[in-house]
């Protein structure tokens, strides 16, 4: 039988064209420009702290040099009776980790027992309390939530010890502190459960992560085997680690610097970082030495930006955050590790500058997942240059420590970087791809109003470059702060606001992004008060227009929100404030669009505009504006009024009758965009 023939018929042969597969099949396109990765954040909650420090104690098969580091939490114990060290100790560790962890800090205030809070800090202790704090904090943050495990070995025998299991265990020490015993790490895992993340402060601490995830594959190997029949381990993928050293590496032990460099450098960055830029500094230049009672006392406060410590505080977030951008290149490791979670996108911050800091003693820190170094990326000598511009001024200053705060700008670090990104922008043409490293620095400046109308304005040149600019943007995690700014909008950036939020619209049509603008009823009013704001442009109320009918469109629990904010009201306003044909165009096709949207399945907006009488007053009188975008608008918005209507009623009839009379009109309208919309409705 011939395929171009149906045969059915008996005798007559119809020739059938068009008839295979590739034209039968339903065509489905590509709905969103950009695609989205549906993310689950964890919230980390909790942390166990074991200290195992054993002052004065140096453990077996464990050689330390003279003079050596000491210094814990920037205790020196040394200094102190025995029991206040200690307590000293824990009370610093506690402190730094609760703030760290903002939900904690909320819950330990509601136990009066140190035993039941969301943080337990047990130090020189015995197996039994390291699971009675793991069980503890695990059922009070519960098995959704993400726990911190912080191990500091430095009073402990080495992982590599074979007593150890090679790796397989941890050391802590009995009831009565005078002998070593261990505590597996298949039991650890088992009460502490996953989602967590572990700190491994200690010798050979890469090792502890290697038997962790080796330890975590024997539990899935076991779970396949064994028919499935509970809930998966994931172990390996669920639980993050940061560990102070590789497998065959020792702690370093330079007396310049606290034992627990690492832990420092996670919990207390600035104040790291100025010891060890000192310390570097202080060999090639003899004036330094001037400084060394700043390091522990710089004027102001971190909260502060107009003072020094707030300043060299901003900066070395600003420089961390953006190393950690380029880590990958995907971005869906940075989201993860960064963006998703608070306290460990500062944890994982923190180990970027132990990365540094720790290879300078020749020791390589490590991580799960891994991330590469950055210890030599040159955006650390903007940070260098920044630290010696505040340092220098306060040596030349003469200021003395106890003074609170030193108000204005000393390092030009923010002024260089946007610059640099402003050269970038213009070297390269419209439609090229640019270098994005500086967007986490632009979200830092964001947050200052003295960079912020110049930092938007680059912002919206960055968007230019269309669904690249706009995914990298998004990627960055800036848009919270950009919706935040809708909550307070200064009348000096409203015009870039509502550019930016246009162009993310319209490129990224998530609902995920559009939750963002109508969860907060300060983020929606902003775009519904615009449109009938006499000191905006015509072109920037049109934007707020549009803005608002891509949040409306396809999502009747948008509509209902909109509805809820007398859009329908408003949009007949804007209208009527354009019936002149002498006005701009662009408002009322936005406009017309957006009503459009709102009666899209939607019967109640579609009475709310007939209440309003906006269909005869105004829509159907756009059929004959002499702009064919407009005729366009308002063909669409009837085609859609009459797909929406379902309930029989006179009254609706009788307005669809008139609608369709009037369209009628415009089948020989010379237009063909016009008949095209036409056909299609």
């Amino acid at each position: 039988m011939d395929p171009l023939y149906n045969d059915d018929d008996g005798e007559h042969r119809i020739r059938v064209l068009f008839n295979d597969p590739i034209h039968k099949e339903e065509i489905v396109g590509n709905k969103n420009i950009i695609t989205q990765i549906e993310e689950t954040k964890v919230r980390t909650n909790g942390a166990v702290i074991i200290i195992i420090s054993m002052i004065g104690i140096i453990p077996p098969e464990k050689q330390r040099i003279t003079p050596c580091a000491v210094k814990e939490t920037w205790v020196d114990p040394t200094q102190l009776d025995l029991t206040k060290a200690k307590n000293r100790i824990k009370e610093n560790l506690k402190r730094q980790f609760t703030s760290i962890l903002p939900q904690a800090q909320k819950k330990i205030s509601r136990y009066n027992d140190r035993d039941r809070g969301p943080i337990r800090v047990e130090m020189d202790c015995a197996p039994n309390k390291v699971f009675s704090a793991c069980d503890q904090v695990r059922k009070n943050v519960g098995k959704a939530s993400r726990v911190i495990f912080y191990y500091n070995g430095h009073g402990a025998m080495s992982c590599a010890h074979p007593s150890s299991e090679n790796g397989r265990s941890i050391w802590v020490v009995n009831g009565t502190i005078m002998h070593y015993t261990v505590v597996s790490l298949t039991n650890l895992m088992e009460r502490l459960e996953a989602p967590a993340l572990y700190i491994w402060d200690c010798d050979n601490a890469g090792l502890i992560v290697q038997r962790f995830n080796e330890i975590a594959r024997e539990k899935k190997e076991i779970w396949k085997n064994a028919g499935r029949d509970t809930p998966e381990p994931r172990f390996e993928e669920e639980c993050l680690h940061l560990a102070a050293c590789s497998k065959d590496q020792v702690l370093p032990q330079n007396p310049e610097m606290p034992a627990d460099m690492y832990t420092s450098c996670l919990t207390s960055t600035v104040k790291t970082a100025l010891h060890y830029w000192f310390h570097q500094q202080k060999i090639t230049n003899i004036h330094i030495i001037d400084c060394i009672e700043y390091l522990d006392n710089i004027p102001g406060k971190y909260s502060a930006r107009s003072t020094m410590a707030g300043e060299l505080d901003w900066v070395l977030t600003a420089v961390l955050d953006t190393l950690a951008w380029q880590i990958e290149p995907d971005y869906d490791r940075f989201k993860e590790l960064f963006r998703n979670c608070k306290p460990v996108g500062l944890l994982f911050r923190g180990h970027i500058l132990a990365d540094r800091v720790m290879r300078a003693y020749n020791v390589a820190p490590v991580t799960h997942p891994r991330l590469p170094s950055l210890a030599g990326h040159p955006l650390w000598r903007s940070w260098d240059l920044a630290l010696d511009s505040i340092m220098t001024e306060l040596s030349l200053r003469k200021i003395r420590p106890s003074r609170p705060a030193l108000h204005g700008q000393i390092s030009t670090f923010f002024f260089d970087q946007l610059t640099e990104f402003k050269v970038n922008l213009t070297q390269y043409g419209k439609h090229d791809k640019v270098d994005s490293r500086q967007l986490p620095v632009l979200l830092q400046m964001l947050m200052s109003a003295q960079y912020r109308t110049e930092t938007l304005e680059l912002v919206g040149k960055f968007l230019d470059r269309g669904p690249y600019a706009v995914q990298k943007f998004l990627d960055v995690g800036i848009l919270p702060y950009i919706r935040q700014l809708l909550t307070t909008p200064s009348r000096d950036y409203k015009y870039i606001m509502v550019l930016i939020w246009a162009k993310i619209l319209a490129t990224d049509r998530r609902h995920s992004t559009a939750d963002v603008v109508l969860n907060q009823p300060e983020c929606r009013r902003f775009f519904v008060n615009m449109l009938n704001d006499p000191d905006m442009r015509l072109q920037t109320r049109a934007m707020s227009c549009f803005c608002l009918s891509i949040l409306a469109k396809n999502s009747q629990k948008n509509q209902e929100i909109l509805l809820g904010e007398n859009l329908i009201k408003e949009l007949d306003d804007c209208l009527m404030d354009m019936s002149s044909p002498n006005k701009s165009s662009k408002l009322q096709n936005c406009a017309v669009l957006c009503l459009a949207n709102l009666w899209d399945r939607n019967e109640k907006a579609l009475w709310a505009s007939v209440r309003a009488n906006t269909i005869d007053n105004h829509v159907i009188k756009l059929l004959d504006h002499p702009h064919p975008e407009t005729r366009t608008s308002a063909v669409y918005a009837l085609g859609t009024f009459l797909n929406t209507r379902r309930k029989e009623s006179d009254h609706g009839e009788s307005i669809e009758h008139r609608i369709a009379s009037n369209l009628l009109k415009t089948c020989g309208d010379g237009s063909p965009l016009v008949r095209k919309v036409q056909g299609l409705q």
